[in-house]
């Protein structure tokens, strides 16, 4: 049966997705089309199949598939348009001229986003601090566990869905709904900046030491701290951001060039 992508075309062929080993786990199912996508399975402006379907053929609920759609959409894999679907969006690496061009084109919005996030992610880290479960406490620690393996393995694009992970689950550490819901909004907004953030040279790397710490202090029940590193963090990532703009940054290392800061950063900060 043809289904039409994102560009309106039918589309004729449509891979066969398989069943999840372990029922309702929606990391698995993810991480399922995550690979297909990166196969190139899944081409660019594919149209995936209906909830009902795709659940059916992953074997998983419904509602495990929109864990997996929205953590996939989080980290930019996919494109929701309602009324229309769910589609594959464009995951190619920027080159650093395309990734400058971009950055420079959409410099007004990143700095609106980072704005925002400073405003209410602080507040989420000293929440979830005060109410996080032991068990939530291992979950979030897996994502920068994942994130760390995807760095050695130089899997950008598995780094990006492991740091997208660990801010959602962040906000899900609040055990408020409102907030759950309202964040969610901005979450999925931030695929694109997100991926552009994280491909600047030395930025994975930072972006773990940061939510090392902040792990830190959530699990050390510091409220106070675990709001001021998360402020840190993002502070960091929109000035590398700009330094990266300004040549200020080493394009092998992505440490701050002598000049720009008295002496060679020598990673993170924390």
């Amino acid at each position: 049966m043809a289904h039409r992508g994102i560009d309106g075309r039918d589309q004729v062929s449509q891979p066969r997705f398989r069943m999840v080993q372990r029922e309702a786990l929606w990391s698995e199912a993810a991480d399922q089309i995550r690979s297909l996508i990166e196969q190139g399975v899944l081409p660019p402006g594919t149209r995936l199949p209906g909830e009902r379907e795709l659940s059916r053929q992953l074997g998983i609920s419904r509602l495990s598939l929109r864990e997996a759609i929205r953590s996939l959409q989080y980290a930019g894999y996919l494109q929701v348009i309602p009324g229309r679907g769910t589609f594959v969006r464009d995951t190619r690496e920027w080159g650093a001229s395309s990734l400058e061009q971009w950055l420079r084109q959409h410099d007004d919005l990143m700095n609106k986003i980072f704005e925002f996030r400073e405003l209410f992610e602080p507040g989420v880290a000293a929440l979830a601090a005060e109410r996080a479960t032991p068990a939530q406490l291992v979950a979030l620690q897996r994502t920068i566990q994942a994130m760390r393996e995807a760095a050695a393995a130089g899997d950008l694009d598995a780094a990006i869905a492991a740091d997208a992970e660990f801010h959602y689950q962040l906000v899900a550490l609040t055990h408020n709904d409102l907030i759950i819901r309202f964040l969610a909004q901005l979450l999925r907004s931030v695929g694109d900046e997100r991926r552009a953030s994280l491909n600047i040279p030395g930025q994975v790397e930072r972006a773990i030491a940061g939510h090392e710490a902040i792990y830190e202090a959530i699990a050390q029940r510091d409220p106070e701290r675990a709001s001021a590193l998360m402020r840190q963090h993002l502070r960091d990532a929109r000035r590398y951001i700009h330094a990266w703009l300004q040549g200020a940054l080493d394009p092998v290392t992505g440490h701050l060039r002598d000049w720009a800061n008295g002496q060679t950063d020598k990673g993170g900060e924390r």
